[in-house]
């Protein structure tokens, strides 16, 4: 690309900008992945343990939210805890998955507790 091509494209180029582009085509930016599907973390819990592993997840807000708001919005605390490896996978034979809402009064007070235990 020429001086004058890249000012008729873009009249008010900077002298960085016209020095930049005339160098040819740039190179193209390689993808990176951006998720991870293996585990971020060894993980802490025994590898022997054969059972069921229970991941409650209890939300405490001002409002309550409808039961299927509440049970969907929680696919990403389960798959966050299997990409971190505290569980081996989210499969029905692999855990026990328990969702409840509590109510607070303060907005200072909603928060949102996940416990993973084994059974």
């Amino acid at each position: 690309m020429t001086r004058e091509q890249i000012l008729r494209i873009w009249p008010n180029a900077s002298e960085s900008t016209i020095a930049a582009n005339l160098g040819g085509s740039a190179p193209s930016p390689k993808s990176q992945q951006v998720v991870r599907h293996d585990t971020l973390a060894t993980p802490q819990r025994e590898e022997s343990h054969a059972g069921r592993i229970r991941v409650s997840i209890s939300s405490y807000r001002r409002r309550f939210l409808d039961p299927d708001n509440l049970q969907g919005g929680c696919k990403y605390f389960v798959d966050c805890c299997r990409y971190a490896g505290l569980i081996p996978d989210d499969r029905p034979q692999d855990i026990i998955l328990e969702v409840s809402q509590h109510k607070v009064k303060s907005k200072a007070e909603e928060r949102t507790e996940i416990t993973v235990e084994p059974i």
